[in-house]
C-alpha cells in the first residue's frame, strides 16, 4: 500500500511502523479530540479508531493525512533535536505556530489531492485556541491556513491511494 505525499509516493508500511494507538486514558482528557494525533518521537499516536482504520486495506484518507501531519513533526524533531524541539514547542508561541503550519502543509496537500475539503474556520479556531496553547489570533490562523490550502495541489485522478 502506498500514499501520495508531496512529490511522490510514500510507502505506507514504513510510515505505519511508527504509528501506535493512543492509550485510552488520554482520549478521556479534556480537549483531546478522538481525531487528533500526537508526535512523541519517534512514534505517532492516534486514537484507536483511526489506528484500526489505518491498518485496513483502504484507510480513510483523512487518517492518512493526520499521520502525514504528525510525520512532519517527527522529521522536524529529528532535524532540530528532541530536547530543543520540545523545549521550543512548549515555550515559544511563534515556534509552535510555525511548526503546526509546517505540519499542516503535507496534511492539506494530501487532503486536497484526495478530494477532501477542509473547514478552514474550524481549523483556525482550533489552531488559535487552548489545544495549541493560544499561539496566534483567529484572524492570523485563518489567513495562514487559507494560504496553505490555496497553495495545495489540486486533486489528481487516482492519486489518493494505489
Amino acid at each position: 500500500m502506498f500514499f501520495w505525499y508531496d512529490e511522490g509516493m510514500l510507502n505506507a508500511k514504513a510510515l505505519l511502523d511508527r504509528v501506535r494507538p493512543r492509550p485510552p486514558f488520554i482520549d478521556r482528557l479534556p480537549g483531546i479530540s478522538p481525531n487528533s494525533g500526537t508526535a512523541m518521537y519517534p512514534y505517532i499516536y492516534v486514537g484507536r479508531r483511526a489506528y484500526e482504520n489505518l491498518l485496513s486495506d483502504e484507510p480513510d484518507q483523512s487518517n492518512v493525512a493526520l499521520v502525514l501531519h504528525e510525520q512532519e513533526h517527527i522529521t522536524r524533531i529529528q532535524e532540530l533535536g528532541i530536547v530543543n524541539w520540545y523545549r521550543h514547542y512548549f515555550f515559544s508561541r511563534t515556534f509552535r505556530l510555525e511548526e503546526e503550519l509546517a505540519a499542516i502543509k503535507p496534511q492539506f496537500n494530501h487532503l486536497k489531492r484526495s478530494g477532501i475539503s477542509v473547514d478552514i474556520e474550524h481549523r483556525a479556531r482550533m489552531l488559535c485556541g487552548g489545544a495549541y496553547l493560544w499561539p496566534t489570533s483567529y484572524d492570523n490562523a485563518y489567513s495562514r491556513l487559507s494560504a496553505i490550502w490555496e497553495a495545495a495541489p489540486f486533486p489528481m485522478q487516482g492519486a489518493a491511494a494505489a
